[in-house]
């Protein structure tokens, strides 16, 4: 392999909480190049949407559409001395975020230890 050639490796940062929970951003890396995070994401929940018109439809008044959009802020949890990336919904309780914490773990890739 040539020296000069770049190795792309892909970094894996799971959602807790709102419809995303579970699932898994992966954001390709290349060495060499620094990486940068969104410390929020956005994403429109359409299912909420199209749940919130149908909520509406059998009834004899106007209903006014509105974007449902859940924010997911980047924090770094830690677990047994050792420290991965997730996307947090926004105002999920702290009792939520360990036990969601708990349950998508292994989805997240470790980015540092704690020697201490």
């Amino acid at each position: 392999m040539n020296n000069k050639t770049k190795r792309e490796k892909n970094m894996k940062i799971a959602y807790l909480g709102g419809f995303k929970d579970g699932e898994v951003l992966t954001v390709p890396i290349d060495h060499g190049d620094p990486l940068q995070l969104n410390w929020l994401i956005q994403h429109e929940d359409i299912e909420k949407a199209e749940q919130d018109l149908t909520d509406h439809s059998q009834r004899d008044f106007a209903v006014t559409l509105k974007k449902c959009v859940v924010n997911y802020h980047l924090m770094m949890l830690k677990k047994s001395k050792e420290t991965r990336f997730f996307y947090v919904e926004e105002g999920l309780p702290r009792e939520k975020v360990s036990e969601q914490m708990n349950q998508h773990w292994n989805k997240s890739d470790t980015v540092g230890f704690d020697f201490e």
